[in-house]
């Protein structure tokens, strides 16, 4: 799906607010009004415009237990968050990033540095559809702590965090072994947009698996025929 980012809702420009949902899990009005650096009044219209939209829901469980509104992406919401302000590339282009993908994960697996691999990659979203080019490219990657490491997945994620010498946030901290796994496989190219499993719980989108690989992707053997 194209998204126009020149365009505006609520008087937020469409790139600030798909900013806004990258930012966040849940959008309470006070948290989005202070990170867009707008008055809660501002933000209530906004989230409600979002709403009216298709992009947000109000979470009804989340809204009670704290009392206040509290929004969550809708499936198109999850959508505008991955969309990338790039320019669109043809089929073609995404067919030759898509074939990295087996020889860069089976180079991230076999580095010994790394505390996880990568299991499965899924594709879905506008390339298996009809589209000549496409803005991105829909990705679900799931990984594994290695065997050595089962039972001590934070262990492990201390460990590498502790390695990169960085100053990390406990959160940061807790994930980087996993994260730098998942970054080392989207330096295939920048058109790669990764997704959480949920978001396909949302979707419920049709799939093709990239990793292992199990076979021609049907919509590519479609265009050749």
């Amino acid at each position: 799906m194209r998204f126009d980012f020149n365009t505006a809702i609520a008087g937020v420009r469409l790139i600030e607010f798909r900013n806004l949902l990258r930012r966040f899990e849940r959008y309470p009005v006070d948290e989005c009004a202070n990170w867009l650096g707008i008055s809660e009044a501002e933000s209530a219209k906004l989230l409600s415009a979002a709403v009216d939209a298709g992009y947000l829901v109000k979470d009804q469980k989340a809204s009670e237990e704290f009392q206040e509104d509290i929004y969550e992406a809708t499936a198109l919401g999850f959508r505008l968050r991955s969309a990338k302000a790039l320019k669109r590339i043809p089929r073609k282009k995404a067919e030759e990033i898509l074939a990295q993908i087996p020889a860069t994960v089976e180079e991230i697996n076999a580095n010994p540095e790394f505390v996880y691999v990568i299991k499965r990659v899924l594709i879905f979203g506008s390339f298996l559809e009809s589209a000549p080019d496409l803005g991105d490219i829909d990705t679900v990657v799931e990984t594994a702590i290695k065997p050595e490491w089962e039972g001590r997945n934070v262990e492990a994620n201390e460990m590498r965090a502790r390695k990169s010498g960085r100053r990390l946030s406990f959160l940061d901290t807790l994930f980087f072994g996993e994260h730098e796994v998942t970054k080392a496989f989207k330096r295939i190219s920048r058109y790669i947009s990764l997704h959480q499993n949920h978001e396909l719980e949302a979707l419920k989108p049709d799939t093709w698996q990239a990793y292992p690989p199990e076979g021609v992707c049907a919509h590519q053997n479609s265009q050749k025929q």
